[in-house]
């Protein structure tokens, strides 16, 4: 009996530790990673412009920033660079340095890291060019993206954007051809966008922007999608051809991810087949192969873009304007 007694005993204790280590170890369990990263535009591996990455973890922060990249990297210290750890790595093609009329840069960039015990954070920006009027009343952006990630032991994320231009001043705040991510779960793409009001979005086109020409073309374009600590938006992507032999292209892409200890603990806890499996496919309309695909959001979409750009080529030249009334002046003035 006694003996009876103590091998319910041990299997009692054995099995209280089958049970309580599962528990422990996913109470353990530390988030992933702080990740984001953005591109203006892509060509496959051929040249990329305006392209950051940023990630935050246990091995500390890193990033890379890069306005031109051919072949995957940047062709001099001028066009991109890393920073791994702490510590900041910029540089630019053209300063023009401030001065009370404008400053213009060309190319700037900037990849910084910081660390503070557990926690660290990184950070990347690059734009083409960069223009500032006057003290900082009116700042343009053209063709630049920024990504962002962060971790503390306890919980990460991250978050990225993307743009054809932005504008800022005094009660302006105006964007073109942006996207942008964040772990929370939220990706957003627009044509453009007005203190904060968008004009033809991704939650205006819900997944329907699309174009396809099979063996030729597929294109998307507004693109947003999200979930548990991660998100991607894009204003276009498409492929030319098809299989490996395809190209693809991408134009303001944005993407990020991060957990909490939490969420990470709930997610390896959820039993695979409890997962939400993917969307099929949509069938292919045989009727239609071999003719493109009628869609008035994807002419609307064109149009839409088409104004953006002119509006991105009037933004341009505004600061040039601006600064040759003001150089104008200044002569009139001293002579």
């Amino acid at each position: 009996m006694i003996r009876d007694r103590r091998l319910s005993a041990a299997l009692a204790v054995i099995g209280g530790v089958v049970l309580v280590t599962p528990a422990v170890a996913l109470a353990a369990t530390p988030p992933p990673p702080g990740a984001a990263q953005a591109v203006a535009a892509q060509v496959g591996t051929i040249v990329a412009l305006s392209k950051t990455s940023a990630g935050a973890g246990p091995a500390g922060p890193s990033a890379a920033a890069a306005p031109v990249e051919l072949g995957g990297q940047p062709p001099s210290s001028a066009f991109g660079g890393r920073q791994k750890g702490p510590g900041k790595s910029s540089g630019h093609l053209v300063d023009t340095g401030k001065s009370p009329v404008a400053q213009v840069q060309v190319t700037p960039w900037s990849a910084s890291g910081e660390q503070s015990g557990d926690s660290n954070r990184a950070d990347a920006e690059a734009a083409l060019a960069r223009i500032i009027l006057g003290d900082g009343a009116l700042t343009v952006n053209v063709v630049q993206s920024s990504s962002h990630a962060t971790y503390n032991g306890a919980a990460s994320t991250g978050a990225s954007s993307s743009d054809g231009a932005t504008v800022h001043a005094s009660g302006l705040d105006l964007v073109l051809l942006h996207s942008e991510a964040s772990s929370s779960g939220k990706g957003f793409s627009e044509v453009a966008g007005i203190n904060g009001n968008g004009i033809l979005t991704s939650g205006d086109t819900n997944g329907s922007c699309m174009l396809t020409v099979p063996g030729l073309l597929m294109l998307n374009c507004l693109t947003a999608s999200g979930g548990v600590g991660h998100a991607v938006a894009g204003v276009l992507d498409a492929t030319l051809g098809s299989g490996s032999s395809g190209l693809s292209a991408a134009a303001f892409q944005s993407g990020a991810s991060g957990l909490d200890g939490a969420s990470a603990t709930r997610v390896l806890a959820e039993p695979p087949l409890s997962r939400p499996a993917p969307a099929p496919a949509p069938a292919l309309d045989q009727a239609a192969v071999g003719r493109l695909p009628r869609t008035g959001i994807a002419v609307t979409f064109a149009a839409a873009v088409g104004v953006a750009l002119i509006l991105l080529g009037l933004v341009l030249t505004v600061p040039f304007r601006v600064r040759r009334l003001a150089l104008a002046g200044a002569i009139r003035s001293g002579g």
